[in-house]
């Protein structure tokens, strides 16, 4: 199936046939994105840092979120996307897990 049998643009232009026309006319060459609210949807990962605990604290800015979780005794902080907040549906009290993929782990001697 090439592109343009996918219809077109979401500005209305025509979608191009080839990679190459894409890439020369500033195109992705890829489908459109998927309606809003199905990401995720059955959606494993392959993290196995996962922190269960319950929102303290939420505060939704225009494009951000800033999340606290609680975690036993200790606080967890977290900037995800406004979208992201809004697709959860995260509210103050919502028990949830936090997913921490990182390269690095720092250690503190007490």
């Amino acid at each position: 199936m090439n592109q343009a049998s996918l219809g077109p643009c979401r500005d209305g232009r025509p979608r191009p046939s080839r990679p190459s026309e894409a890439r020369a006319f500033g195109f992705f060459a890829a489908p459109l994105n998927p309606p809003v609210g199905i990401y995720n949807v059955g959606m494993t990962l392959s993290a196995r840092n996962k922190l269960h605990g319950q929102i303290e604290e939420i505060v939704l800015g225009d494009i951000m979120a800033h999340v606290v979780v609680r975690v036993g005794d200790n606080l967890l902080e977290s900037v995800i996307t406004r979208r992201s907040a809004d697709e959860l549906k995260l509210k103050k009290g919502d028990m949830v897990s936090a997913v921490v993929k990182a390269t690095e782990v720092m250690i503190l001697k007490d």
